[in-house]
């Protein structure tokens, strides 16, 4: 026999091991027609089993090896899969609860810890004077840590200095080049990932590895979805930009119009309350007034008409302007003539004293807005500056200036950078009507449309403001 697995006396435990050895045995005596208890009876047989078992434990042997193999294979696979996922988790993880860009450094180690390489950078596109296509490296991290020397001031650099087609990265093509680092202490193989966003191609995500070898296929995954989750993120972050702005733009305008209201409800009811008291002293007096006397009622009329239709004018042209609705002309023009007009409207009687210097000047502009400027730099210099006024006009290089001189003391220390700002008050003159300061405002953003400009400047105790217009090249009246 070839064993025995009983007695009388109890059984025999068997490990799982013999189990199976006793199997492989019966499995290859059923072959032949044998069984444990009928062995083979010649020694060929014998040896013919023999060979036929050791073969058997020979293929068992390597099946088990390969078995082994592979699944040690498939658990060092599977904890590739879990670092790569684990990495991009974090790195969504990073990104999703942030509101601001602290958190891409965090989730720019993430995925470098997860991969093969050493050390990785987001290039953010930028357009500059110096380079038409260029980018800043805004974010570095050496392994999981902040890369050396970042002092969140950033460089511009252009894209044609490098290795890189940026042609293909905008069209989403991922990229491969040997480059020398500073963080791979040398050369190193930097692998370049184009995050597009929903304005396109908006930045890039570089990881540089030891060696010339490319980055494996899984990694690879893993830097494509990172810069997916930095596209939208960067989008987001764009958006709250936006958003921001308008936000404060907002914010700005309705401050604007609590000024503007507040403005309204003393300067249109100075002339207006001058208008009706006016007026019923013409009514009720009209019997025994003189005719001087009526007259001179009559002009205070015009006059406090005149201020409310100019504050009026002013009003309409500050809502178009923040609007963008207003709109202006170019048409050869008299400057002298367009200053005459002023004058003779402002001022009929001859009470203001302005003297207009210079000969005739033609420029290009809408004379209608160009009036408006000089009666407003006219007003403003009667109102705040000295008792001598002068309009001075030239031509130069530049091109066609009117230059509104007063001797008055300037504009206070401090305003200079705000007198062009709308609802701004420099002055404030006891006795003096308010303005609405709106004045230098439109009368700098009239001109602007216009291709002008107007500017101001303290010369040898006078104040200057200058309004500049593009001139014809020709001066009127010869």
């Amino acid at each position: 026999m070839i064993d025995s697995f009983g007695s009388a006396e109890g059984t025999v435990v068997v490990d799982a091991r013999t189990e199976e050895s006793h199997r492989l045995l019966d499995r290859q005596l059923a072959k032949r027609g044998l069984t444990r208890n009928s062995p083979p009876d010649d020694r060929a047989q014998w040896r013919e089993f023999l060979d036929a078992v050791a073969r058997s434990y020979l293929e068992g042997e390597q099946g088990r090896e390969l078995l082994e193999r592979s699944l040690a294979i498939s658990s060092e696979e599977m904890q590739d899969l879990y670092s790569r996922q684990r990495a991009i988790s974090a790195c969504a993880q990073a990104l999703l609860f942030s509101r601001d860009d602290e958190a891409v450094p965090d989730a720019l180690a993430a995925v470098v810890k997860a991969t093969q390489a050493s050390c990785g950078w987001i290039d953010v596109n930028v357009e500059t004077d110096a380079f038409p296509q260029a980018y800043e490296r805004k974010w570095s991290v050496c392994g999981s840590e902040p890369a050396q020397g970042e002092d969140g001031e950033h460089t511009s650099r252009s894209w044609k200095e490098s290795s890189v087609d940026v042609g293909d990265l905008s069209q989403g093509a991922v990229l491969t080049r040997l480059v020398g680092t500073d963080c791979c202490d040398g050369t190193c193989t930097a692998t370049y990932v184009p995050i597009i966003g929903e304005r396109g191609w908006t930045a890039t995500l570089v990881t540089g590895a030891l060696g010339p070898s490319p980055m494996p296929p899984g990694d690879l995954e893993v830097l494509r979805v990172a810069a997916g989750m930095l596209g939208s993120f960067m989008d987001q972050l764009e958006a709250n930009r936006r958003l921001a702005e308008r936000q404060a733009e907002l914010e700005e305008l309705i401050r604007s119009k609590d000024q503007l209201i507040a403005s309204i409800s003393h300067e249109i009811r100075t002339p207006l309350t001058a208008i009706m008291g006016y007026a019923r002293l013409l009514r009720d007096s009209q019997l025994s007034l003189s005719d001087a006397e009526s007259e001179a009622f009559i002009a205070m009329l015009v006059d406090q008409g005149d201020e409310l239709s100019n504050i009026v004018d002013d009003l309409v042209v500050a809502a178009r302007a923040d609007l963008g609705h207003l709109e202006v002309v170019a048409v050869p023009i008299h400057l002298r003539a367009q200053t005459n007009q002023v004058l003779e409207a402002i001022d009929p009687n001859g009470h203001l004293s302005v003297r207009v210097a210079g000969n005739e000047v033609a420029a290009l502009g809408d004379p209608s807005r160009v009036r408006q400027i000089i009666r407003n730099l006219i007003t403003n210099a009667a109102r705040h500056g000295g008792t001598s006024i002068e309009v001075a006009l030239h031509l130069d290089e530049v091109g066609a200036h009117l230059l509104v001189v007063d001797d008055g003391r300037g504009v206070p220390d401090g305003h200079q950078d705000g007198i062009f700002e709308a609802y701004h008050r420099a002055h404030a003159v006891p006795g003096v009507t308010r303005s609405l300061g709106l004045g230098l405002f439109l009368s700098r953003t009239l001109a602007r449309l216009m291709s002008g400009d107007v500017s101001y400047r303290r010369v040898a105790g006078q104040t200057i403001f200058d309004l500049t217009l593009p001139t014809t090249h020709e001066r009127l009246g010869r």
